[in-house]
């Protein structure tokens, strides 16, 4: 059973930055806390050129099912939902699948 690797891209909408992370760093803690097929889970923010702020997440995940578990949670369906509701992204979460070649998450 291989690992699964993702990256996911997240713009917010203007003015939403703040609500964008409190939600995101609230899957952090739940996924750091609640599933251990979780092999790597990182939040990082970065400003764009033109300023606007931009989330990517680094995901890796033990099996292709850990992954598919982790989007029927409920909390995964709720912020989705919020997101679409409070109009919170710009425009829809960019998934990446991606290969880790060499290096480490951890020490």
């Amino acid at each position: 059973m291989s690992s699964v690797a993702l990256i996911v891209t997240i713009r917010p909408a203007a003015g939403k930055t703040d609500r964008l992370r409190e939600l995101l760093l609230t899957m952090v803690s739940h996924v750091t806390k609640e599933e251990p097929d979780c092999i790597q889970y990182q939040l990082i923010e970065s400003k764009l050129a033109n300023g606007n702020a931009e989330f990517q997440i680094l995901e890796q995940w033990k099996s292709q099912a850990a992954l598919e578990n982790h989007g029927k949670l409920d909390l995964n369906k709720k912020m989705t939902a919020t997101f679409e509701e409070e109009k919170i992204i710009a425009q829809s979460e960019h998934v990446q699948s991606v290969s880790v070649i060499a290096g480490f998450a951890a020490r």
